[in-house]
Parts: C-alpha cells; structure tokens; sequence
C-alpha cells in the first residue's frame, strides 16, 4: 500500500469515529430527519439551498457557523466510508468522491457568507433606522416641548392681561361710584352715614390697590384713596366737634345696627361686608346688622339645590356670573310655592327678583384668603317691585324733617305735561331712530317732554344725543349720566351744549324709571331725539 493510500485510509478512519458527534448538532439532525445517506447530497443540496428555503438543512444561512459547515462535510465523508464498494472502489475513485462534497461545500461556504453579510447589512440599516427614528422622536418630543412652553407663556400672560384688565375694571368701577356718591349722594346723607359710606369706599379701594400691586392703574387708585382718607377724617373731626357730650341709649342702639330696619339696599350691604372682611374689628358688629334682614330688587346670578330646598346666589351686576360657594346667598324652602314659581320663571345670571328674609342662619367671613358667605332665610322670593326704593326706619327718622333739596320740583316734573317744554314742529321726522323695546320708548317719551331743546335745534331732525346711564334694581340712578354721543348737521357748539346740559338735567330729574320694569338695573344706553 502505498503512502497516499494509507493516508486516505486514516482520514476515513478518522471520519468515522467523529460521525456520532457530528449527528448531536442542528444540521445532522435535519439530515438524518430527511434520509440520511440515503438521500444524495446534490439532490437534498440544489432543494434545501435555494432561495426558498429560509432555514436550509433546519437552519438560517445567516446563523451557520463554520462547526455547522465543518458537521456538513463530515456528515457526508461518513456516508462515503459507509458505501458497501467504499473499501473496493480504487483510490482516484475516492478522492472523486471527497471532491465532489467539497466542491458543494465550497458553494456552501459563499452562500453562507453572502446570507452573513446580508445579515449584517440588514442589521446595521435596522440600527441606523432605530437610531434616526430616535432622533425624530427626540426632535418631536422638544418641539412639542418648546410648543407646550410657548402655550404655557401665552396662557400665563394672557392671564396676566385678564387679570389686569379685571383690576383696571374693578378700579373703574369703584372710582365712578364714589364720584356719583360724593356728586349725588354725599351732602345729602347724616355724618354717620357719610363716615360709613366712606368706610365702605375705601376699603373696596385698598382691596383692589392691593390686587394692582405695580400696574399703571394703581396709581390713580391711591391718589383718590388718600383723597378719600382725608375727607373721611375731615368729616369725623367735625362730627367730634358736633356731637354732644352724652348720647342717648337709642343713639347707640341705632349705631349697633339692630334697630335700622331691613336692608334695602344690595350694594349697602355689600359695601359694609368688604369693610368688615377687611376690618375684623367690625365683624361682630356687621353680623349682629345681619339680623335686621333684607328687603330689596336684585339680581340672580345662580341657583343651586339644597339639602331642603334651593339656594339663590345675589347679584348686583346683570350677566354676572358669582363665584361658586362665596358671596349673599337667599335659601328658598321646597314648601315655598310662590318663590319658586318666580324662580322658574327667570334665567340666571339675567334674572331680577324681589327679596325678603329675615335674618343670616349661615355667616362665614375670612381675611386671608379673602372669602364670604353669607346665607339669608327662610327667603321669600316675588317679582321685583317697580315702586321707589323702600328706606330703612332710621333713614326715614333721619330725612324726615326736610325733603332733599327739588325733591318737590322732581316730583312735579315726573308728572307727564299735555305737551313738551320745548316742542318740535308736527311731522317732523328725525333721521336717526334708535331700536328700543316699548318700556325704553315710555322712557324716552317722558324725558322728551321735560328737555329744554334750545329753540334753534327743536326742528333740526339729525339731532341726537346718547347718554350711558347706570341704574340700581329700583330703576334710580347710581351715578351721573355720562354723555356718549353728540351729533347734529345745524347745531353751533354753543347751542349743542345747551342741548347736552338740558337733556342730562331732564334724565336726573325724571328718575326713578318705573317704566322700565324688570330691565332695570345695570348700565344702559339712552337716545334722545326730537321726535321722541
């Protein structure tokens, strides 16, 4: 034998005693599953490698390791040695035969490689698209980010601004109260009322300078409030220097606030509410006040149900929403039929009832934060009255002895005359028509009975004057007529302020405007034309 020969004849020995360890791996196993060596590895080869088959002999390409390929050429030199003509087949025979095999291993081996690279390429384009993908995500999540920082910006100033413009409202509103008080009202009230008024004035001031803080409108607010301080201690210093010696026991009686009678006035009983929120040392005095009830029109800002019946949320300004839970608050029995038939009736916050109760079962008043509720009952709710407003005993005691100055003139100005002070020619016919409802028409119709038209303007038809007018719940003026709008084709200044003079006289002698019935209440626009 020659030495190639004993070569062979090792290897194959070799091949043999390593076959039961190539058949444990995932490769022989498949081989035995489909026939072993009795399947040819061209036939069993050209199936399993191809393009259609995802997992050649049990396996991916992309997963074979070269132990796998290396088990695969072992697997079939095994099935060469196990021929029955191996042994008789002559030397070149055999080494055909060993070729052959790995011939189909070299196609193996590029076809595993190429499938790794594949694998390989796939991926690093999968990391490359998880990595881009999280790019984008962090790129979206940041604008979203920056989005929801600008919104929150926005929403934070737009807040600011609201709540500037709500404090520059609140500042308009106290400061044109107490000019029509101090205009209207002031000279004509008792020293203890005057000091009550103011005290009500400047607290309502304070609390909204200190919601102001540092806005522009702050500093007229503080101006008119030092104003306001000092003719506040102006009066109190004359009434010190007034009053007697001794006071009677029914003068503090009456300054205790028991024996005034009924609030008939809202905004009176919620000026004394903000004084005693922001004063604790007038709290007692304000809650004994309370049991003197209440009396008046005013407006309906929410009902709510109760454990026993409804509880109705006052309001001093029609189309006000009141904040949930705080604030004057009238409780109706379910027993009370007649209340909520008039509640039934009215459609919050528009709504405008007549009030009575009385006393306040519930009080609740608190500095820091600012919080009241106050609970009146059992309340008795009718529609609200149209007459003049009802005064309280004390009042009456104290404007008994002398009318207010034309108060006599008023009245017998409020009776309506056969025919106009100052009328226009017949069939005149205005180019201006303002829209109104027939109880701000009965309005017009009186005021245009007592306005002194100046003689050069009674036949001018563009003449039109409109005043903002702002009324309590019993159809009286809270503050002076302010003019809005003046217009006329013919009229000389001199002659247009005449007009404007006369016609804001004629609003404020004519008051109260029962006339206008539940449309009371608020601010209001008023046209005034000749052909009214």
């Amino acid at each position: 034998m020659t030495l190639h020969a004993r070569g062979l004849a090792l290897t194959t020995g070799m091949l043999a005693l390593m076959a039961p360890a190539a058949q444990a791996s995932i490769i022989t196993d498949f081989l035995d599953r489909i026939g072993g060596c009795r399947k040819p590895l061209s036939q069993s080869f050209s199936y399993e490698v191809s393009p259609y088959t995802p997992k050649p002999y049990g396996k991916a390409l992309a997963d074979w390791t070269d132990q796998d390929v290396a088990d695969f050429r072992a697997y079939f030199l095994v099935c060469q040695t196990r021929r029955p003509d191996w042994q008789s087949m002559g030397e070149d025979n055999r080494r055909d035969a060993i070729r052959v095999i790995d011939t189909t291993l070299a196609e193996l081996r590029y076809k595993v490689g190429d499938a790794r690279a594949t694998a390989a390429k796939q991926r690093a384009d999968a990391a490359y698209e998880a990595e881009r993908r999280r790019r984008d995500d962090e790129q979206r999540a940041a604008e979203a980010e920056a989005t929801a920082q600008r919104a929150q910006a926005e929403q934070a100033a737009n807040a600011e601004q609201g709540h500037r413009n709500d404090v520059r409202q609140k500042a308009r509103q106290v400061l044109t109260d107490l000019l029509a008080f101090t205009q209207n009202e002031l000279e004509m009230l008792p020293p203890r009322q005057k000091l009550e008024r103011l005290d009500g004035f400047i607290a309502r001031m304070q609390e909204v300078g200190r919601e102001a803080g540092d806005a522009p409108v702050a500093k007229p607010l503080l101006t008119m409030l030092d104003q306001t301080i000092a003719l506040r201690s102006q009066i109190a210093r004359a009434q010190a220097r007034d009053m007697p010696a001794a006071r009677s026991q029914a003068e503090i009686g009456t300054r205790s606030g028991r024996d005034d009678g009924a609030y008939t006035d809202y905004e009176w009983l919620g000026q004394r509410g903000i004084m005693a929120m922001t004063n604790p040392l007038q709290r007692e005095e304000y809650r004994a006040s309370l049991a003197r009830g209440i009396d008046f029109n005013v407006g309906v800002s929410a009902i709510e149900p109760s454990a026993s019946g409804w509880l109705v949320q006052l309001s001093g300004r029609l189309g006000a929403a009141g904040t949930p839970g705080q604030g004057f608050f009238c409780r109706v029995s379910n027993g009370d039929a007649a209340s909520l038939a008039v509640l039934r009736e009215i459609a919050p916050p528009y709504g405008i009832v007549h009030v009575a109760a009385p006393d306040a079962d519930e009080f609740l008043m608190e500095s820091r934060p600012l919080r009241i509720r106050v609970v009146f009952s059992p309340c008795r709710i009718t529609s609200p009255s149209n007459g003049t407003n009802r005064r309280s005993t004390a009042e009456r005691s104290e404007l008994s002895s002398a009318p207010p100055a034309g108060q006599a003139n008023r009245d017998e100005t409020r009776v309506e005359t056969r025919e106009p002070v100052a009328p226009s020619p017949a069939g005149l016919l205005c180019t201006s028509r303002p829209p109104r409802n027939d109880a701000q028409r009965a309005m017009a119709h009186r005021l245009r009975r007592v306005w002194a038209i100046p003689e050069a303007l009674r036949a001018d038809p563009s003449l039109l004057l409109t005043f903002s007018v702002t009324l309590n719940f019993d159809a009286e003026l809270t503050a002076p007529p302010q003019l809005v709008r003046s217009q006329s084709q013919a009229a000389t200044p001199g002659q247009m302020q005449a007009a404007v003079e006369a016609a804001r006289q004629a609003i404020q002698q004519q008051a109260p405007y029962t006339e206008l019935g539940s449309y009371a209440g608020g601010m209001m626009q008023v046209d005034l034309t000749p052909c009214d």
